[in-house]
Order: structure tokens, then C-alpha cells, then sequence
């Protein structure tokens, strides 16, 4: 049995086709799966297939379930007058080049011998390999692909409304670390709301639907208070940093404006009250300082503390070697993308930033915010949203990781926040016992309580 298509690739459209609304049929690809090592080479052993990529992918269907129904459906946009069509799309085809890797179709390798983790998810067919149960292994890495495209895509957008104070009506070439921190909070609000478990090709409820939905206007381009996690108003933010649009963002720099962004989102959408974002300062979470936000908020008592748990989401900002990743690491990035808290990574290459959500043997599996498609109109019911789901799980090698990045939890309840205090202490230190610095550390007290202690035995000295 052949494995069912899932995937298609972008479509086959000429400038003038596309700008007309006409467009040919999709042409069917597929990830590559095999039996025997692969070897590495250009492109962390990517195979190239050349196609015209003018547009963002669209999928044909899990074995044909009403993919269309889940990813197309909904009123087309406004057509815009066919020059300003015709110069974006070309403005977007030469950034695409330029910026990404999305001038070619890439088909990721899979290894069927080696087991697969996304965002503590495994796919392993093994077992199933070894007993001839092919229809076992189909149904699995059927699963595993709808796993992958159900994750929220935020890519480089053009023709939004302007940030406030620039001419700058897309992020092409500077805010691909900000969508990447954008997909992380993202996956944090879809497990919230949704579920780890949910899959966009099973059959939605209508209020699943609309949540769907509602995470994705939640950061659309636009500089409403109802996206309070907007590309407009993390630049906002960003001034408080010293960052301001056009310029580089780090993996600290974003998980602080994703805080800030937390901490006023409960004004503008009640429903976000129920989360709230801790950014671990200096590598290091402060048991205190998370009770005092979990508890604290708008819906808080006279006292100042709400009587119930505000469900957690944790970011720690950390370096993981000097120049280049620490092979030392990698052991303990496997141990955690297998936790059930696990949001995945902010972080990327060398100055090209990517979103890390698992890995297979020695590669990570990453989300790619580097490929450029026109601004959505959200306000309308039923946005389209094939631009907002990825159909390509690209990979690179761990080697090839940055060594500064942000490492992603969440915690529904305090009894989870425990569990993950327990389970995460396995993965911090290398297992090597030359080597005593752990990626992050948990301590009771506040940070507060620290610098002061700090502060006293310098002055004792």
C-alpha cells in the first residue's frame, strides 16, 4: 500500500494567472520516507525538486477527508487591483528568494527505523514495521503529518496597514525571529483552548472551528486591540526593549514583548485572562515570582491574589555554547521535546530564525516563518486559512542550531507547573560529568530576593 497523499504542492500559477485569480491544478508531492540511513549533505540531506512557489502551499487531502472543508473554505478576499496584485506578487517571489528557501520544493527525509517526536507526540512504526502491519504504518505517519500541518504557521506578511510611525507594510527580512515567537505562543494557546490532541482534519465542532480561528486573529497584522499579539503590537512593545521595527530581534528580545504583550491581552480579550507568560530571567525560574503571577492579575481578590491558578506559559532565554551549539545539548533538547509541557524552541540558524517543534534521530523539525504571502483579512467569519498551515516538515541538523534561543512550557494546573518542575531536572545537565552548567535552573525565593543576597555579599566583601 502506498502511503495516501497528504500533500500538494504550491500552486502551479503564472504571475498573470495568479493575479487574475486563475490558477492550475496542484501538483502532488510528498515527504520522503526510508528505509536506509541517510546521507548528509547540502541543506541538512533536503531533496530539491525545482517549481514555480509564487504562493503559499495548500493541502489535497488527508486521503481525501474534506481537507478542502477544514483549509479553504470561507469568502474569498477583496480582489485588489491587478497591478498592485501583479507588483506585490512579484516583490514577494524575489523576497522569498532573497530571505528563504522557498524557491524550491523541498522534501524533508524521514527514516522509517527511527522514531519521530513532535511537541512530546512520538510517531514510531517500528513495531509495526517488524510485524508487517503496513496499514498500521500508514495510518501513523498519516497522523504525524496531520500533527505537523495542524500547528499554527506565522510567516512574513505584506500589504498590512503600516506600523505606526514607518512606511513599513511587511516584515519581510527583519521579523522572522518575532513570528517565530509568535508560533510559540500560538501552540501555548491552541493546547490551551484546543488541546495537545487536537488535529484540524478530524471533525471540528463549530465552537472548535471558531477557536481555530479566533487563536489565528489573535495575531493577525493589524493594529487592533483584538490581536493583542499582532506583528503592530509587539513592535509597540518593542520600544520598551530599545527594538523597534525594521531592526533584528533576539530570542530574549521576543520572549519579553510576548510577556508584556500577556500582561494587557486580559483587557482586550477577557478569555486570555486565563494565561499569563513568565520569561525566566537570566536562566534561572523563580519559584515565587511564578506563584505571584499565576495567582495575581485582574480577576485578583482585595488581597491582590486571585483564588484560582492562571494556567503558565514559561519562557527561558538561553545560550547554549558560544559561537555554535554545544553537541553537549543535544541529549538534553531530545529529552524535552518528549514532555508533555514542552512548547518547542524560538531560536533558528545564524541569523535566520526558525521555530523548533521536534526532531527525529539527529535532526530538528522546524516551522519556517521565511516565506512571504499577502496580509488576510481576519475580520471576515470564515477567513481562509491555507496560508496559516505549513504542509512541508523541513529539517536541519542539530549542528547547525544557534547556540541563543528560548526554550517554551506550559502548565494547565499547579499540579502539572509541579510535574513539570520534577520531570524537566533529568534534561537540565548534560550527562557528562566533566561538565556542571545546566541549560536553566529552578530556585525558590524571587529574583528580587537574589540580587539582594547578591548585593550583600558583595558588599561584605
Amino acid at each position: 500500500m502506498s502511503l495516501p497523499a497528504l500533500y500538494v504542492s504550491a500552486l502551479a500559477a503564472k504571475t498573470a494567472q495568479s493575479a487574475s485569480g486563475a490558477a492550475s491544478g496542484p501538483e502532488s508531492f510528498d515527504s520522503v520516507f526510508t528505509d536506509d540511513e541517510l546521507d548528509e549533505y547540502d541543506e541538512g540531506g533536503k531533496s530539491f525538486t525545482v517549481v514555480d512557489q509564487c504562493t503559499p502551499p495548500l493541502l489535497n487531502s488527508p486521503t481525501d477527508v474534506d481537507a478542502r472543508h477544514h483549509l479553504r473554505r470561507g469568502r474569498p478576499d477583496k480582489p485588489a487591483k491587478t497591478t498592485d496584485k501583479m507588483r506585490n506578487r512579484i516583490v514577494g517571489f524575489w523576497h522569498n528568494v532573497k530571505y528563504g528557501s522557498w524557491s524550491v520544493k523541498l522534501k524533508s527525509n524521514f527514516h522509517k527505523k527511527k522514531a519521530i517526536f513532535l511537541l512530546s507526540q512520538c510517531y514510531d512504526i517500528r513495531e509495526a514495521l517488524e510485524e508487517g502491519e503496513e496499514d498500521k504504518v500508514q495510518f501513523t505517519l498519516i497522523k504525524f503529518k496531520q500533527d505537523f500541518t495542524s500547528r499554527i504557521w506565522l510567516t512574513y506578511r505584506q500589504g498590512f496597514p503600516c506600523i505606526a510611525d514607518t512606511q513599513l507594510s511587511s516584515d519581510t527580512g527583519w521579523g522572522c525571529m518575532i513570528r517565530s515567537g509568535q508560533m510559540m505562543l500560538a501552540q501555548a494557546l491552541v493546547v490551551h483552548f484546543l488541546g495537545r490532541e487536537w488535529n484540524m482534519f478530524d471533525d471540528e465542532s463549530n465552537s472548535t472551528a471558531l477557536m481555530h480561528r479566533e487563536i489565528i486573529r489573535w495575531f493577525a497584522d493589524k493594529p487592533f486591540t483584538n490581536s493583542p499579539f499582532s506583528l503592530h503590537r509587539l513592535v509597540a512593545i518593542g520600544k520598551s526593549v530599545d527594538r523597534k521595527a525594521g531592526q533584528w530581534f533576539g530570542p530574549a528580545h521576543v520572549a519579553t514583548l510576548l510577556e508584556k504583550a500577556s500582561q494587557i491581552a486580559g483587557e482586550f480579550v477577557p478569555l486570555l485572562s486565563q494565561t499569563c507568560v513568565y520569561v525566566a530571567p537570566d536562566c534561572c525560574i523563580y519559584k515565587k515570582d511564578v506563584t505571584d503571577l499565576v495567582y495575581g492579575g485582574s480577576s485578583s481578590t482585595d488581597s491582590g491574589f486571585s483564588e484560582s491558578w492562571r494556567s503558565l506559559i514559561i519562557i527561558v532565554p538561553v545560550r547554549l555554547g558560544a559561537d555554535s551549539l554545544n553537541p553537549i545539548y543535544i541529549p538534553c533538547l531530545k529529552g524535552l521535546f518528549t514532555q508533555k509541557s514542552f512548547l518547542g524552541v524560538i531560536g533558528g540558524t545564524p541569523g535566520h530564525s526558525l521555530y523548533f517543534v521536534g526532531f527525529q534521530h539527529e535532526k530538528l523539525i522546524v516551522l519556517d516563518p521565511h516565506f512571504v504571502q499577502d496580509a488576510v483579512d481576519t475580520s471576515q467569519r470564515d477567513f481562509p486559512l491555507q496560508s496559516y498551515h505549513c504542509v512541508y516538515p523541513k529539517k536541519i541538523p542539530f549542528t547547525s542550531m544557534d547556540p541563543s534561543c528560548a526554550l517554551g512550557f506550559y502548565c494547565r494546573t499547579k499540579e502539572d507547573y509541579d510535574t513539570f518542575l520534577d520531570s524537566v531536572q533529568p534534561f537540565l545537565l548534560p550527562p557528562s560529568e566533566e561538565i556542571v552548567y545546566p541549560m536553566f535552573a529552578v530556585t525558590d525565593g524571587s529574583r528580587d530576593d537574589a540580587f539582594k543576597l547578591g548585593t550583600q555579599c558583595m558588599l561584605t566583601k
